[in-house]
């Protein structure tokens, strides 16, 4: 009887401690997400970054390629060769003390970052700037310069539809074109 007693209060506290844990992890996986939510001002929409899709990309490191890699580039003012060679690492370990760029760090630097550049936007024909330049980047033009040209415009009008990039559009072309 007493075997039998104690092995129901063993049971119990196994399957209370395995909730716990699921509700633990569950708010971990909420708080996480939370944090790569991010607004741009004048939208109600929040830019979200799917965590899972991200983690096929990030961290960004050494020999790491591709558009986001290209995106750093331009944030540190290197060439944009799309290759995260040693002096993308050096200029990366110069801004965040380490050689890698993780989402979080990325979100900073190309999302968030918006709301301080707001009277960048819209991007649109006869502009030059970083932000061009990174526009032509996530829309595939081979000439990825900071002019916003003929070509750019064909490549804006066909992926969204305008002739002008607002703040939001570019956001969200981030978190398209990378596969987030």
């Amino acid at each position: 009887m007493k075997r039998k007693t104690l092995l129901i209060i063993v049971s119990i506290v196994i399957v209370v401690i395995i909730v716990i844990a699921v509700m633990i992890s569950n708010y971990n996986k909420k708080k996480q997400q939370q944090l790569l939510n991010s607004y741009v001002a004048g939208s109600n929409t929040p830019v979200v970054i799917d965590t899972k899709k991200a983690a096929s990309v990030f961290p960004l490191k050494k020999g790491s390629t591709g558009k986001a890699v290209k995106l750093i580039q331009i944030s540190a003012g290197t060439d944009v060769d799309g290759i995260f060679g040693p002096i993308t690492e050096q200029k990366v370990k110069a801004r965040f003390k380490t050689g890698e760029v993780t989402i979080e760090a990325f979100k900073d630097l190309w999302i968030d970052r918006i709301n301080n550049f707001l009277d960048a936007f819209p991007l649109k024909k006869g502009d030059k700037s970083n932000w061009v330049k990174a526009l032509n980047v996530l829309i595939d033009n081979e000439k990825a310069d900071n002019v916003f040209d003929d070509n750019t415009l064909q490549k804006v009008q066909k992926l969204i539809g305008r002739e002008k990039v607002s703040a939001i559009d570019f956001t969200q072309l981030i978190v398209k074109q990378l596969n987030f």
